[in-house]
C-alpha cells in the first residue's frame, strides 16, 4: 500500500476547528485523494471509508473550506499545503542474510574446480539455494560426486548445462548424475565378446596345463622335454587366470550375458 504523508499544517487548518466528524471526513479526503487533489468517490463510498452515516458526511464536505464537488467526487484545493503531493511506496525492509555454511562454500568451491573456473563466478542467491535444498535429502560427498560427474559428461559440456543450478536443480537430477559418477569409477561397461575370448582362453590354457601334467606323471614326457615342449607355466600363474576366468563369468552374469 502507499504512503501519504500529513504536514502538521493540519492542525492549524480552518477544518480542522470543526466538529470531530468532520475532521474524520477532512482526514479521510486528504488520504484518499491523489496527486493533484483529486478524490474520485461517492458520499457512499466516502461514508463507509468514515465509518460515519452519508448525511454527516454530505454535511461534513459542505463544511470543509477549499473541497470543491467535481463530476466524480471532489477536488482539494492547494493539497500540497496538507500532505505531501506524491505518494510514495514503503521501503521494503533490507533482508538479512547469514553467510554460507562450510558445507555450501565446499561444495560450490567443488564445482568450480571441476569445471576450471575462476573466482570471478561467484556463489550467487540462485545458485546458494540450489546447494541448500539438496543438502536437505543428500550428504556433501554425493552432491560433490553428482557436480563431477555431470562437469564430465559430455552431453553437458556440448549444451552448456555444467552450471550449479542445473546439476542441482531437483533430487531428480542429483541422483542421476551421482549414478553417472558411480558408473565413471566403475569404468565403461565390457564387451561381452572380450568376456567370453578371456573365458575361453582361460580354459585353453588350463587345458594345456592338465595335458603336460598328466603326460609328465605317465612318464611320456620328462620334465626338460616337458619344458621344451610346452613351456614352464608356474602354478601362481595358473591362479591367477582362474581368478581371471571367474571375475569375467560374475561380469557376463550381472550383465544377462552369461
Amino acid at each position: 500500500m502507499p504512503e501519504v504523508r500529513l504536514y502538521e499544517s493540519i492542525l492549524d487548518s480552518d477544518a480542522w476547528s470543526e466538529s470531530a466528524e468532520t475532521r474524520v471526513v477532512w482526514i479521510t479526503l486528504l488520504i484518499m485523494a491523489n496527486d493533484s487533489g483529486m478524490v474520485c468517490a461517492s458520499i457512499a463510498g466516502l461514508a463507509r471509508r468514515c465509518g460515519l452515516p452519508e448525511w454527516v458526511c454530505e454535511e461534513a464536505v459542505g463544511r470543509l473550506p477549499g473541497v470543491w464537488p467535481e463530476e466524480r467526487g471532489w477536488h482539494i484545493e492547494d493539497i500540497s499545503r496538507y500532505r505531501d503531493s506524491k505518494r510514495s511506496r514503503p521501503k521494503k525492509a533490507r533482508k538479512v542474510t547469514c553467510p554460507p555454511s562450510e558445507e555450501v562454500l565446499e561444495i560450490f568451491e567443488t564445482w568450480v574446480r571441476a569445471n576450471g573456473l575462476t573466482t570471478r563466478h561467484k556463489l550467487t542467491t540462485t545458485r546458494r539455494a540450489h546447494i541448500t535444498a539438496r543438502l536437505k535429502s543428500a550428504s556433501p560427498e554425493r552432491i560433490k560426486a553428482a557436480i563431477v560427474a555431470c562437469s564430465l559428461d559430455q552431453w553437458c559440456q556440448d549444451n552448456g548445462m555444467t552450471d550449479i543450478t542445473h546439476c542441482l536443480r531437483n533430487d531428480e537430477n542429483l541422483y542421476r548424475y551421482e549414478a553417472k559418477s558411480a558408473a565413471q569409477e566403475r569404468g565403461p561397461a565390457p564387451d561381452p565378446a572380450e568376456l567370453r575370448a578371456t573365458i575361453q582362453e582361460v580354459r585353453d590354457k588350463l587345458a594345456l596345463w592338465r595335458s603336460e601334467q598328466a603326460m609328465a606323471e605317465s612318464g611320456h614326457l620328462s620334465h626338460d622335454q616337458q619344458r621344451e615342449r610346452w613351456g614352464y607355466v608356474p602354478r601362481e600363474r595358473i591362479l591367477s587366470k582362474c581368478k581371471e576366468r571367474d571375475a569375467a563369468k560374475k561380469r557376463l552374469a550381472s550383465m544377462g550375458k552369461l
